[in-house]
């Protein structure tokens, strides 16, 4: 009888996130997605190896990375915000020194937007917390700054 060829999956290249991943089949014959990390890093070559020789061996591998995500070392959402109204009030001021319609604007977008995302870090803000924030504004019905109430709320 001839022996049967060892199957071993390759990892492949997902274009849409610029990770690795490969296919396994469990006991069941169910396929299973494993990502490995970002495609032809260190770490998604480890990993690869890690998850093939606990395939190999049998045992039941895990389809997610249980690890939290590592801390972040770029400045939160309230830093930058912070930061920019330091520079509008210094920037955007008339000949008389008054700061302009630009900084109250600025007061007004940056609430929403610190009351929702204050505490993530800039790298991890996607474009949904963004839609979310703009859709956070057009419900918000707050009094404007000189007593009126908007008629319809905000607008986009």
């Amino acid at each position: 009888m001839k022996p049967t060829r060892l199957s071993v999956p390759s990892p492949v290249h997902h274009k849409a996130s610029g990770k690795a991943l490969v296919f396994l089949r469990d006991a069941a014959g169910k396929r299973g997605t494993i990502y490995l990390g970002d495609y032809g890093s260190p770490e998604a070559e480890r990993r690869y190896r890690q998850v093939l020789s606990e395939h190999l061996a049998g045992r039941p591998v895990e389809t997610r990375v249980s690890s939290e995500p590592a801390p972040s070392i770029w400045p939160d959402v309230a830093q930058i915000c912070a930061a920019y109204m330091l520079h509008a009030q210094r920037y955007y001021v008339d000949e008389n020194g008054t700061p302009t319609g630009e900084v109250v604007s600025s007061i007004y977008a940056f609430a929403m937007l610190l009351k929702l995302l204050r505490d993530k870090p800039t790298d991890r803000v996607t474009i949904r917390d963004l839609l979310m924030v703009r859709q956070a504004l057009v419900d918000d019905r707050n009094v404007e700054h000189k007593g009126r109430k908007a008629a319809a709320g905000l607008s986009r």
